[in-house]
């Protein structure tokens, strides 16, 4: 079978050799940074989501590694993306949506042929999966969803919903609670929903500091 993948990265102008070594991890980031520092930024507030997530559910250590790393891969994919497509402020049509969701594909199958990141494709891949089954690219639902990518799913929308994007306004905290309560076992996993839920109350998340910035 063709190489696909190798094929889509030197279209848009990547050496797909000089990520073959026991630094890939780095060295891949520090692509995504150069390209696009919104993302980098964006995945880099994911991990660290993601990390105090997966301590409220007891995971073990090299679960939380993979959580954490997976995190700031997740969205790697996007290198491929145009930017003009990722950053246009108002509502993508239909064939830009298509492209920016191929994004998860193209980072599965990156990190599946780069040595050392292959336990990270599947977070990449599955983050935009949908508890009810109405997410993309494989329409999983439930337990059929990776259990790591179930955290970074949630991680992924909340950020989003903390600090904007183009085309979205923050959010305050009482709408991000209201939002997360609303897509318990539609959009979110009810277990992680719970933790998500924990942390929030122990203090361990910026909403209470997002919301005093927002009325600022």
């Amino acid at each position: 079978m063709p190489d696909k993948t190798k094929t889509a990265w030197e279209s848009v102008g990547l050496d797909f050799s000089s990520v073959l070594d026991s630094a890939a991890a780095g060295l891949v980031l520090r692509m995504l940074a150069q390209r696009d520092p919104d993302t980098y930024a964006h995945s880099e507030r994911v991990s660290r989501l993601v990390q105090r997530i997966g301590e409220e559910l007891h995971l073990s250590p090299d679960d939380l590694e993979t959580l954490r790393i997976g995190a700031l891969l997740h969205d790697i994919g996007k290198i491929s993306v145009n930017l003009g497509i990722l950053n246009k402020p108002s509502k993508l049509e239909s064939y830009e949506f298509d492209l920016v969701k191929n994004h998860t594909v193209l980072g599965y199958e990156f990190l599946q042929n780069v040595p050392g990141l292959e336990r990270f494709a599947l977070i990449a891949r599955s983050h935009h999966e949908r508890f009810d089954g109405k997410g993309y690219p494989d329409g999983l639902t439930g337990e059929n969803i990776p259990f790591l990518a179930r955290i970074v799913a949630i991680a992924d929308c909340l950020d989003v919903m903390l600090n904007g994007r183009v085309y979205q306004k923050r959010r305050t905290a009482r709408d991000i609670i209201l939002e997360v309560s609303k897509n318990i076992s539609t959009h979110f996993d009810p277990q992680v929903v719970n933790a998500l839920m924990n942390v929030w109350q122990s203090g361990a998340l910026p909403l209470e500091e997002a919301e005093s910035e927002l009325t600022e």
